[in-house]
Parts: structure tokens; sequence; C-alpha cells
């Protein structure tokens, strides 16, 4: 308990933990006194809503890669599956890439046009 009593060290006597709770909770307390945020109508409309048998691409290639690797009862190493895991994160960061810049395309529209109205 002598840790956590800023007794001769200061400051520094307090864990990392403490300091990270506390900024988790002022971000946390300024948002709530904030308010909902204002955002735009067709806010999500540049969401791609295609899937793969009714779910989301890389989230299912991911988990089913490590699921299917490890299938056999007595595997011990990963079989040749586990590089459906890597289809995933490719189709993740691509994903991230077009949308990031589909985002900046959007923000450059909305800049030129004069914005959109918000909710």
């Amino acid at each position: 308990m002598r840790a956590f009593l800023p007794l001769r060290g200061g400051l520094r006597r307090w864990p990392r933990s403490f300091w990270l709770a506390l900024a988790v909770f002022v971000v946390a307390a300024v948002l709530w006194a904030h308010g909902p945020i204002a955002q735009w109508v067709d806010y999500h409309a540049f969401a791609d809503a295609r899937a793969w048998l009714g779910v989301p691409n890389a989230a299912i290639l991911m988990p089913l890669g490590f699921f299917l690797s490890v299938l056999q009862p007595r595997a011990e190493q990963p079989s040749g599956a586990i590089r459906l895991v890597y289809v995933g994160a490719m189709v993740l960061a691509i994903a991230v890439v077009i949308a990031g810049i589909g985002l900046i395309h959007a923000a450059i529209a909305l800049s030129s046009s004069g914005g959109a109205p918000l909710v």
C-alpha cells in the first residue's frame, strides 16, 4: 500500500495504472459534460454495406483462420488454414485505406460545397 501514497517520492510513486485510470475518467467526464456530438444526416452513407454470407469480410476471415488452423484434436502447430488470418488482415488493411481515402474525398467535397446540415 505504500506505493500508492505520495510520500517522499512525490508524484512518481503513484503507479502508471492510476494515471491511466485518471486520464480515462477525465476524458469521460469531459465528453459527458459536452453532451451529444452533432453529426451529418447522411453520416453513415459512405459505409460499404456489402458482406459475405451476411457477415463483414474481415470480421469473419481472421477468426475463421484461427479456428480452422487448430481444428484437429491433436493439433500442436497451426495448419495451412492460418493463411486466412493473413488474408483477413489484408482485407482489413485495404478496407481501412479505402475508407480513409473516401473520408478525405468526402471532407474535401463538403468543404468545397459549403458543408452539409447537421442533426
